[in-house]
């Protein structure tokens, strides 16, 4: 299972560099919005691959704080649905839960956010 697991991560890795992905043009203007009103903007996501493929977006500058799959496993976070990576991404960014945002796209993640 594991070899199955890393054999498939490595083909998305391959097709991530050659073929790259594209942002939801309506997404990226709303984080530049945000982030011109000074507001502060992160990436939560249970991914190992976050990083990478905000960098094939062409989009990883936008975000100063990205906490992804490496970051919850480095630093002991329990993964969505519980709350604590949407917590450290809030302290990362300065700010409390109280003021902080949720988008999500999964079910886990709304019940984390």
């Amino acid at each position: 299972v594991c070899g199955l697991g890393n054999a498939k991560n490595a083909m998305f890795n391959r097709i991530l560099a050659s073929q790259g992905v594209t942002a939801y043009p309506g997404s990226v203007r709303l984080v530049d919005l945000l982030r011109a009103r000074g507001t502060g903007v992160a990436v939560v996501s249970s991914s190992r691959n976050a990083r990478p493929v905000l960098e094939a977006a062409g989009i990883a500058d936008r975000f100063g704080v990205v906490v992804d799959g490496a970051v919850a496993r480095a630093e002991g976070l329990a993964g969505k649905p519980s709350p604590e990576t949407f917590r450290r991404a809030a302290e990362l960014l300065g700010t409390t839960v109280a003021r902080s945002v949720v988008i999500e796209d999964a079910v886990s993640g709304v019940a984390a956010g």
